[in-house]
């Protein structure tokens, strides 16, 4: 009786310290992302209790919060029978306990939820989640409701709609597109870098130094990536080459999350680094169907070269990459790249950018994380690119898109054809613009203007025009800011909808309004006008 009733502790929403967040977050360790890690066997535990309980004096009538949890704290970290690693603290280090048992064990726990009557809406969503290797893993009860639930055609798999979430309590975005999903891996002063303990995960210095990991479900398993892969180069991140960072600390910026609006976000965090000079401002603008990738006063006064990387891809073996450009003595001048095979991904610069490029075989073990080890020698094949900006850098910047979903022929003349604008990277904003939607991140607590927006104060904002309506995000990320003051090139007859937190102060002859952020803690603000006219 006392076990039961402990459970409704658990069964919260926090605001700060472990446990669950509003905006999905799962914190464990003070510090440490964790949904699927700590997160997942919280999950694996409860449901068999909640499902032996049923209908008995103990039954937990406290199910809403679950529902919640599943939709906002699990359901968007696993796809195609994976958990995100990103999410899963040291464990992506134990030879062990990878990310498809992860998931397993996740899908495991809502297929028992689902046979209660509070939660059988989720089986179509399960149905879409199962895959081959689910039954790899899965206990016997659980193997036999999947297959029950795989053969009854009455229950239709549930089809993911593309949308952009940001966890700004744990510095994490997720986009889900069609045919892929990105996981964008941050932090600041409210989360570690990474966590080791018990000589688990050793080397994961830059894991949250904005790395990008993009799902594809025609890609091999990526069995081995962390025993083969080259921890100093990891996709997304900008890094002084050789430099480690220490575990299980916080970093030094505030200024990191994101917003979005549908499918479409924008994200950005301030790289400083405790152990050495190395700072930039990094951010990535997510629309349909390509990322943005944005870096500004990128400096260091240190004697090791300073590198972002474009990407370091486990690859097949009949994998073909194509660039489009010309080779140099020390790297390639281009204007696009292709990666085929069972990728499909291509990358595209909106000016000549030089990169490297490497392609080669690696052979590991888990003791690039780990002490602990099963004993297997591993090999993985890469392709890498990075661009290498230099030692002892000042104010130097980068621009690139990757596009997770291609064909090659799309990657001539991608920038122009896209309608991508890159309207401003520098010291004070990032900016970019596709069609009707605009992404904005003001750097500098300084009346600045970019893309239509106005805005006073340090924050990241989006919006998105159709048809005679104009929707905005905005958030603090910094969670420290009173008062946000934002004008719009805009005007407006009406206001279709709004967060509590917006006050408007007027509409015509162009739109004024304050955003109340005052302990909001990073949460998105969302507004809408009607009757919308450029002024």
């Amino acid at each position: 009786k006392n076990a039961i009733s402990g459970i409704q502790d658990v069964m919260v929403i926090t605001d700060s310290g472990d446990g669950f967040y509003k905006d999905g977050s799962f914190i464990q360790h003070d510090n440490i992302p964790y949904n699927c890690g700590y997160g997942r066997s919280l999950i694996q535990e409860l449901a068999p209790m909640l499902y032996i309980f049923k209908d008995t004096e103990f039954e937990n009538k406290n199910t809403d919060i679950i529902n919640t949890w599943i939709e906002k704290s699990y359901l968007p970290f696993i796809y195609n029978g994976r958990a995100m690693d990103m999410v899963r603290g040291r464990e992506i280090s134990r030879y062990y306990e990878q990310s498809d048992l992860a998931c397993t064990h996740i899908l495991s726990a809502m297929l028992i939820l689902s046979e209660m009557p509070e939660f059988n809406e989720l089986k179509g969503t399960i149905k879409t989640q199962i895959t081959d290797n689910f039954f790899e893993y899965a206990s016997v009860f659980t193997a036999e409701l999947a297959e029950h639930l795989q053969e009854d055609n009455n229950i239709k798999p549930k089809e993911i709609k593309p949308y952009f979430m940001a966890f700004n309590s744990m510095d994490r975005v997720v986009k889900h597109g069609n045919g892929y999903t990105i996981g964008l891996a941050m932090h600041s002063e409210r989360t570690a870098a990474y966590e080791s303990i018990n000589d688990e995960n050793q080397n994961a210095h830059h894991t949250s130094d904005g790395m990008m990991y993009i799902y594809k479900k025609n890609e091999p398993k990526s069995d081995f990536f962390w025993q083969t892969i080259d921890l100093q180069r990891l996709p997304g991140t900008t890094v002084l080459r050789g430099s480690t960072v220490k575990p299980n600390i916080n970093a030094a910026g505030d200024f990191t999350g994101g917003c979005g609006i549908g499918e479409n976000g924008v994200c950005t965090m301030k790289l400083i680094s405790n152990e050495n000079s190395l700072k930039a401002n990094k951010s990535w603008f997510f629309f349909d169907k390509e990322v943005v990738c944005l870096g500004s006063c990128i400096n260091s006064e240190e004697e090791s070269e300073v590198e972002t990387i474009i990407e370091n891809r486990l690859v097949t073996d009949n994998s073909r990459f194509t660039v489009h450009g010309n080779e140099e003595s020390e790297g390639y001048i281009i204007k696009g790249a292709y990666l085929d095979g069972s990728h499909d991904v291509g990358y595209c610069f909106p000016e000549e950018q030089e990169v490297n490029i490497f392609r080669e075989i690696r052979s590991g073990d888990w003791n690039n994380m780990s002490i602990k080890s099963d004993g297997k020698s591993y090999k993985g094949r890469y392709l890498t690119m990075w661009i290498k900006h230099g030692r002892k850098v000042k104010d130097v910047s980068y621009e690139y898109i990757v596009i997770p979903k291609c064909h090659e022929e799309e990657i001539n003349d991608y920038y122009r054809k896209s309608g991508i604008r890159i309207i401003e990277n520098s010291d004070s904003i990032q900016c970019v613009k596709k069609n009707g939607t605009t992404g904005v991140v003001f750097l500098k607590d300084k009346t600045h203007s970019a893309g239509g927006i106005s805005c006073d104060r340090r924050c990241i904002v989006m919006t998105t025009q159709t048809c005679g309506t104009l929707e905005l995000s905005i958030s603090d990320i910094t969670q420290k800011q009173d008062k946000i003051y934002i004008e719009l090139d805009y005007s407006a007859q009406e206001i279709i909808s709004k967060s509590e937190r917006i006050n408007i102060i007027q509409l015509v002859p162009y739109v004024c309004m304050e955003i109340d952020t005052c302990a909001a803690r990073g949460e998105e603000q969302h507004i809408k006008f009607g009757g919308v006219k450029n002024v």
